[in-house]
């Protein structure tokens, strides 16, 4: 029940005090989200029948919705990252430690441990095996070719960490933002957020998936940024946008029954309203309202500054 005065705009979504989040157990379940889901795939040959797919019109599933919301929170958290950073060799020597050690260590296992015992052929040639050494250092998931898991409907090997590279130049684009000074620039980093959502629909509309060899072997599928970079941002915009952001649970009932709509109406319509959506979402449930009765906590009092 609310007090007298207050209303649902009273508080912030992210709170001036943003040490206290649950963006751990978020993690957590949205790790379970990604197994869930792939479960189906592996099982059944398709996530089309899974719980959440089946909600949302198979626009999504609950793995790619937690792998999103995953870079919602690396774009709000990396943010900060870098702007409590001493330097940029400071900030980079932090990526570099939270990337590369745990993604060598599972590829390299996957690769020259779980392909060859559960295959019956599996090519091991100095090349194959030079090769994949090279593209595990580029953080790409690449397996040496074989019949591995052969009896499954899908042969991935630990599938999961193709948004690795995706989330490693999402870091670096967050250094070169500061280093021009762009970082603390939310109107430039909306428009490019809205620039690159203007750009998925066009291509959507005219059914082409855009690919550059080239550059797809260093830093993902081309067309897949343009689904998870306006995450990314909206991490970025939600950490920029802190002091301006109302918490409100109607207004989150409201966006989950409109896109839930627009799963069901519109594919373009259930894509732009995807990041608002989901950060909001995200957000509401890494903080919980801190009731402390200071002004700087109430949106009137920082609306008014």
């Amino acid at each position: 029940m609310r007090k007298d005065g207050e209303t649902l705009w009273n508080y912030l979504l992210i709170p001036e005090d943003y040490s206290t989040n649950h963006f751990n157990s978020l993690r957590l379940a949205m790790s379970l989200l990604v197994i869930w889901s792939h479960a189906f795939a592996l099982y059944f040959g398709s996530e089309d029948t899974e719980p959440v797919s089946v909600i949302l019109n198979g626009q999504y599933n609950a793995g790619n919705i937690a792998v999103r919301v995953f870079f919602i929170i690396s774009g709000f958290l990396i943010t900060i990252s870098f702007l409590r950073s001493r330097s940029f060799f400071s900030y980079m020597r932090k990526r570099v430690a939270r990337i590369y050690p745990g993604f060598v260590v599972a590829v390299t296992v996957c690769a020259f441990a779980v392909v060859p015992m559960f295959s019956t052929h599996v090519e091991m040639t100095l090349a194959t095996v030079s090769r994949t050494i090279w593209k595990i250092l580029l953080l790409r998931g690449v397996m040496p070719p074989s019949d591995v898991f052969a009896g499954n409907h899908l042969q991935a090997v630990n599938g999961a960490l193709w948004s690795i590279p995706y989330e490693f130049w999402c870091y670096l684009a967050v250094a070169a933002l500061g280093a021009f000074g762009l970082i603390y620039q939310r109107l430039f980093l909306l428009t490019s957020m809205l620039a690159i959502m203007t750009g998925k629909v066009i291509l959507d509309l005219n059914g082409i998936k855009p690919s550059i060899p080239i550059l797809d072997n260093i830093t993902g599928f081309t067309y897949l940024w343009f689904s998870v970079a306006p995450c990314f941002i909206a991490g970025i915009l939600a950490y920029l946008y802190r002091d301006k952001l109302p918490r409100s649970r109607v207004l989150a009932a409201i966006l989950v029954l409109l896109f839930i709509g627009s799963a069901h109406t519109s594919t373009l319509l259930c894509d732009v309203l995807f990041p608002f959506v989901a950060a909001y979402l995200t957000f509401f449930i890494a903080f919980r309202v801190q009731t402390q009765s200071t002004t700087s906590m109430r949106l009137m009092s920082v609306s008014g500054r």
